[in-house]
């Protein structure tokens, strides 16, 4: 099954400043993490690439259980033209010192002026680079239509 993202999902995602991670914490307990750094993969792909600290909750969380929901809207138009985009999927770690590695550093860097300014000096010791592999793109665009489109294929 091949999973694409629609115009309306690249546009909403590129304009996002935040992006909403919902994972399952060690207890069992959903919570939501807003990210920052991130970077879509490209092309057609779904994928999203994402910085955390190694040592965090949320990627000890996400290490045990990797099913997340990554989550951006765009509210500048109102009610009425409000868009919002989920990527379900699982979440990986990128290995250190891969060429993807270095292709996510350089796209998250490329959105993100913190991570640029890590990079730069060449402190990313303690980060993770995380991957979303996506199996599902939900999209909720009012200005075409109410409700939820499956963006699956």
């Amino acid at each position: 099954m091949k999973t694409t993202l629609g115009q309306s999902a690249r546009e909403i995602i590129a304009g996002a400043r935040i992006g909403h991670l919902a994972i399952i914490r060690g207890d069992g307990t959903p919570t939501i993490r807003p990210i920052g750094a991130f970077a879509g993969v490209g092309g057609d792909s779904p994928d999203l690439w994402f910085s955390t600290p190694r040592e965090s909750e949320k990627f000890t969380a996400l290490t045990a259980a990797p099913r997340v929901n990554f989550y951006f809207e765009d509210t500048t138009g109102g009610a009425a033209n409000y868009k919002a985009v989920s990527l379900l999927g699982l979440a990986e770690a990128v290995t250190p010192g891969t060429p993807e590695f270095a292709t996510a550093a350089a796209a998250i860097a490329a959105r993100s002026p913190f991570f640029k300014q890590k990079l730069d000096a060449g402190d990313l010791a303690g980060t993770a680079i995380v991957r979303v592999r996506a199996s599902e793109v939900r999209v909720s665009d009012y200005a075409l239509a109410r409700g939820i489109q499956k963006l699956v294929l």
